[in-house]
């Protein structure tokens, strides 16, 4: 696969976690026409967030700290690509 930017081109990323998803938004950006499969009814692989009651209360639980700490060196400037940096803390 080579890049020019033509939107006949398509590729199927597998996998919907940071690794495909920054895989799709390099392929769209070279112009690529992009799909992503992933068996999981969410993406974010092993990064996002869920619901839990916690002393008769909802709470929102974030899981992938290991990502935003760091061990993923490029999830920031991922998070900025996506517009979205601003929204975490």
């Amino acid at each position: 696969m080579n890049g020019g930017g033509s939107a006949s081109r398509s590729v199927v990323v597998i996998g919907g976690g940071l690794a495909g998803l920054a895989a799709a938004i390099a392929a769209a950006d070279d112009g690529w026409r992009v799909t992503v499969v992933e068996t999981r009814p969410r993406l974010g692989g092993l990064t996002h967030s869920f619901s839990r009651d916690i002393a008769g209360s909802a709470a929102e639980i974030d899981n992938g700290q290991h990502v935003f700490l760091r061990c993923c060196t490029a999830y920031r400037a991922f998070l900025h690509r996506l517009g979205v940096a601003d929204r975490t803390v």
